[in-house]
């Protein structure tokens, strides 16, 4: 390259880091260079230099952040979602948005903690809802519940909220057996399941299916597989895996994959979503997370929910975009998945498949990390817009750099950044360049409860369509069955309300009349026939003020669940509900121990102490040690006491239902002496649930009158006006 050459190479590189310079004028004076004499070759380059040297030292000593070539206004703006403002310098020139081709070819954000990643997600979220595009976000920290409560269409769920049968809800159209093989690739990948065994978990999940009549939970896999014992040494060996493996998730999800069917997947790709994923581990929400999202993949592929690449923002691309947003993206798509012995001996996870080809059915993703060596290279290769903040560490800086086209003369610039400025790089759009996003007050964290109540109408939307799916899915498999044996006669109304009450043994009267959506007038003459064929029995008695009316399921509609293939340890747990001391005294206990686990407390029911005594309630906090007994009779106080007396426990609860015996006991316990009087705190069932919910929802802390840290909640601060509950003496 000639002398000229390298000259006009590097004034137009200065000139692409300007703003204001005369850039066509530039440029003539640049073609004149080749054909002038060497004198007025001379005055030319002064004349240049004099246009463009001065502006660029001036402008260069001014900034604090790097010049690079910048796109100009009109490449800039795409078709108007905005991430951030372009700079030369320290200088913003205008606003940078996505086109809709970008939006689908996915963005990785690299930047140290504090950064501002959660800024530019801010950024992000608040240009898709100007834009009524849907997105969906997994929030590990709980950084954008107040998203919420900035706008009204943006939802938050918790990860325990969720209701989804991953081995049952298969995506419409997709073979059932195949989804199967997906989500046991999945498990392989995040749990580590290898070799043989997942299709050694594939022939146990066709048995049950088959023995259930089309219906199979991870519970029952696990119980299933826990049962088996084979004579080969490997069949045993699979089964052990697996059965770690599947218990792993079971104890974390165990409310959220263990149900009949669960949510439409696809309703959470067509709103605003926010899904906290805190305090649930790692690699089980990755396991959930990734189900997730490959049974939206699998549902679009095979209903060819596809792009039309006529659409523009205001047609096609609204209705079927979403927008996934992975924070702390390590976490969902560890690249550790990649290079595990599951990968190199069976596939690629599945998610290497969703990065690759998402793009073409209408899902973008949008991840951010301060830990890229630990995201998935399958990610990475289909990212087409690279945004990457301050980075510390040197060799980040190497890899990066080059990832985002700068030379190696300048990757050093990403480790001088200031918070909020980032290098971009958008593939076959534009070269490196300064991006600036504005900083956003985030304003003030939601409480569970104010997230609960926002959230609330989304959930009971999704809870009444999955009630529609489940019930139809139910009836289906009765009419199967009545062709098979002898089935009661009952109405529709009449077997749904029994389905009901079989998974849901807590719920009283009007939850299940809203639930199924049953007038009461039907209502009534439906729970006539149930109780006229001696299939339910009905639990009257006191919550809080009024009676509630609940339903206990009898001997014979048990035995009706087992022969529709009800799982067994459901219908073992209702044994359990039924048998002595009775369904009230159950119903009892599960509220004190809800109340108990929101408190921290962990905790066990009708535990068998040391020496053999059983209590009701047996609850440990931080070392120390309570007892509740929920107590029909006064007979056997003194020895309920001994348990204090002899330091099973440091705190012990006596609750009674009805006021007389409540009082006869308090009247024996005070006569009583040499026992901890100031350890025991007895009143009535009620009044204890509603100090629970009292602690639960104020400040106050459990403990005795002396605040010592006593296990039983403060007398003083919540006894009723009768003085009848308390600590005794």
């Amino acid at each position: 390259m000639s002398e000229i050459d390298d000259f006009r190479q590097e004034i137009m590189d200065k000139v692409s880091k300007i703003p204001g310079l005369p850039r066509g004028y530039i440029d003539t004076l640049l073609r004149m260079l080749p054909y002038a004499n060497e004198r007025r070759r001379k005055k030319l380059v002064d004349k240049i230099k004099r246009l463009v040297e001065t502006k660029f030292n001036e402008h260069s000593m001014r900034s604090k952040n790097p010049l690079l070539s910048f796109p100009s206004k009109e490449d800039a703006v795409g078709d108007g979602v905005i991430i951030g403002y372009v700079c030369s310098g320290d200088r913003v020139l205008h606003p940078f948005g996505l086109t809709t081709e970008n939006l689908r070819e996915n963005e990785f954000v690299v930047a140290r903690s504090g950064h501002g990643k959660t800024t530019m997600v801010f950024n992000l979220v608040d240009q898709l809802i100007q834009h009524e595009i849907c997105f969906l976000s997994f929030d590990w920290k709980q950084d954008y519940r107040t998203l919420a409560k900035k706008y009204d269409d943006v939802y938050v769920i918790r990860w325990h909220e969720l209701a989804y049968n991953v081995l049952i809800n298969c995506p419409e159209g997709m073979d059932i057996k195949l989804w199967w093989r997906i989500v046991l690739d999945i498990a392989a990948h995040s749990q580590g399941l290898l070799m043989a065994t997942p299709a050694h978990i594939l022939r146990v999940i066709e048995e049950l299916y088959e023995h259930n009549k089309g219906q199979v939970t991870f519970r029952e896999l696990e119980n299933h597989l826990k049962s088996q014992h084979s004579e080969s040494r490997k069949e045993n060996e699979y089964s052990a895996i697996a059965e770690n493996r599947i218990f792993n998730i079971n104890q974390a999800l165990d409310k959220v994959i263990n149900v009949k069917y669960g949510f439409e997947i696809k309703d959470l790709f067509r709103k605003r979503i926010i899904i906290e994923m805190f305090p649930l581990d790692f690699s089980v929400a990755s396991f959930l997370i990734q189900t997730i999202i490959m049974h939206e993949f699998y549902r679009r592929l095979y209903n060819q929910v596809r792009l039309n690449r006529k659409s523009t923002l205001d047609s096609e691309f609204k209705s079927k975009f979403c927008k996934i947003i992975m924070d702390e993206a390590h976490l969902t798509q560890y690249s550790g998945q990649e290079r595990s012995l599951v990968s190199t001996e069976l596939s690629l996870p599945p998610l290497a498949t969703f990065f690759s080809q998402s793009r073409e059915m209408m899902l973008g993703t949008f991840a951010l990390t301060q830990f890229p060596h630990l995201v998935m290279d399958a990610f990475k290769d289909n990212a087409g817009t690279m945004i990457v903040g301050n980075i510390v560490e040197t060799d980040q800086q190497r890899d990066l750099s080059s990832s985002l086209g700068l030379d190696r003369d300048s990757e050093k610039i990403l480790g001088k950044l200031e918070k909020g400025t980032w290098i971009a790089r958008v593939a076959g759009r534009t070269k490196p360049f300064v991006l600036k996003t504005p900083d956003i007050k985030k304003g003030d964290l939601l409480a569970d409860a104010d997230v609960l109540q926002r959230s609330r109408p989304l959930i009971t939307a999704l809870d009444m369509k999955r009630q529609e799916i489940e019930s139809r899915m139910f009836m289906v498999q009765v009419e199967k069955k009545s062709e098979e044996v002898h089935l009661p006669d009952l109405t529709k109304e009449g077997w749904l309300l029994l389905d009901y009450v079989f998974f849901h043994e807590w719920s009283y009267q009007q939850q299940i009349t809203e639930a199924l959506g049953i007038s009461d007038r039907k209502f009534a003459k439906v729970k006539q026939d149930l109780l006229d064929k001696n299939l339910i029995r009905i639990q009257k008695f006191p919550v809080k003020v009024h009676d509630r009316i609940h339903f206990s399921l009898t001997p014979n509609a048990l035995e009706i669940m087992k022969i529709l293939g009800r799982p067994a340890q459901r219908i073992g747990y209702w044994k359990w509900i039924s048998g002595v001391p009775g369904y009230e005294h159950h119903y009892w206990l599960n509220v004190l121990r809800v109340k108990h686990k929101i408190l921290g407390w962990n905790g066990r029911v009708e535990y068998d102490l040391k020496d053999g005594r059983r209590v009701d309630l047996y609850e440990e906090l931080n070392g120390h040690r309570k007892a509740v007994e929920i107590e029909l009779s006064t007979k056997d106080v003194e020895n309920k006491v001994r348990v204090l007396t002899d330091r099973e426990v440091d705190d012990l609860v006596l609750l009674y239902r009805e006021e007389s015996t409540f009082q006869f006991a308090r009247s024996k316990l005070e006569r009583m002496e040499n026992i901890p009087k100031e350890k025991i705190w007895i009143g009535l069932i009620r009044d204890y649930v509603e100090l629970l919910d009292n602690v639960i929802k104020g400040p106050e802390k459990s403990g005795n009158i002396e605040g010592t840290g006593s296990t039983v909640p403060d007398h003083e601060q919540n006894r009723k006006d009768n003085g009848n509950n308390g600590v005794i003496g």
